[in-house]
This record gives C-alpha cells, structure tokens and sequence, in this order.
C-alpha cells in the first residue's frame, strides 16, 4: 500500500526524521505496515534508536511483533559502535519486561557476549522462579563466549536443578570447552563431576 511504499522510500533517507517517522510506523496497528518499518530499522537503524526499538518489543501486542523488534536489535547490536552502551540500554529494559520480552532480551545479549551483558543473564539463572530462570539458562547454554563457562559450572552442579535445566547447561559447557583451542581442563573436569547421565558425559 502507500505507506509500505513511504516506509521504503523512508528507509532509503538519511537523518533523525525519517528514524523517528519509522519508529512511529513500527508501533502502527497495522501489523503489515509495523513489519515493513521494522525491517527498515533492522537494516538502517543506528544505535541511538536502541532504547525506542526495545520499548517497542516490551509493549508489542503480539509475539510475532516482539520477535520482528527482537531481530531488529541484535542488527543495531551489531552495527553499534558502542556495544557496552547499546547492552546497558537491554539490561535496563530487563527491570521493566515481562517474562516474555526478558526471555527475548536474553537473546539480544547472547550477541553481545560481554560480562556486562552475561551478569544479569547469569543472576537470572539462579533465579527460584522457574519463569525467569529456564529461559535465562537456555540463553546461557548457547552463550559465544567462554566467561558463561564458569556460571554453566555452576548451574550443572546444583543437584536441585531440573533435568531439562541441567541438560542445557551441560551441552553449553561441552559445546564451550569442545570449541576452546585451549580448553580448561579443570572446568572439563568439573563439567564431567557434574554430568548426571551417561549421554552427558559423553558430550
């Protein structure tokens, strides 16, 4: 329609009018026009729209919007020239999601890799609340970086944890370690301490 035509048209131009014209597309009724816009943001957007594409993800009203603003900040993640700050503007949000969108943010910050943006995925995970800890487990299972070695460890060797938890947090140990060209063979130890099944070991 028009306005998919403007958004493209939008995308092409340079400069904070036309950004701020696609952030108010992307959070239109219209589900068309919001995916169009936040495909712009995905591929145009730098890293000062953070904040508005994430609040935009927090208050989206349904998941497959969620998930479109989910994949539009791992893009300005990843053009960002400030990585540290684009992850403080997540970490932040994390106070104000749901459940939902914190599982999501996790996501976000499994493309960062840095301590600052593992601390509260690794808090999170040591959580009672089944809700906020299963998906911050799962994101630290398929963390990049070695620095989730040592809160897998941990988690892999809490005999309270759930079975499906546990095996998560052992494949992300063994995928971690296995990649390493130096491996830590005290880590590998304790990951084989802490493996509860034959098939565990084995990874």
């Amino acid at each position: 329609g028009d306005r998919a035509t403007a958004i493209r048209v939008l995308a092409n131009r340079q400069g904070g009018k036309s950004l701020r014209a696609l952030i108010r597309f992307a959070g239109d009724p219209d589900d068309a026009v919001a995916k169009a816009a936040m495909e712009a943001l995905k591929d145009v957007a730098p890293a000062e729209a953070m904040p508005a594409i994430v609040q935009l993800m927090l208050n989206a009203p349904s998941s497959a919007r969620a998930r479109q603003a989910m994949d539009a900040s791992v893009s300005v993640l990843r053009r960002s020239p400030d990585p540290e700050a684009t992850v403080a503007v997540l970490t932040e949000a994390l106070a104000k999601a749901d459940a939902s969108a914190q599982s999501m943010i996790y996501k976000v910050l499994v493309q960062a890799g840095s301590d600052a943006a593992l601390a509260p995925v690794a808090a999170a995970s040591r959580s009672d609340d089944a809700e906020l800890r299963s998906p911050a487990i799962s994101a630290l299972s398929s963390w990049r970086e070695t620095n989730a070695v040592d809160p897998l460890l941990e988690l892999a060797a809490n005999p309270n944890l759930e079975l499906k938890e546990h095996a998560l947090a052992i494949r992300g140990l063994a995928r971690l370690l296995g990649g390493s060209d130096r491996p830590d063979l005290k880590a590998c130890e304790k990951g084989l301490e802490a493996a509860r099944r034959p098939d565990e070991k084995r990874l």
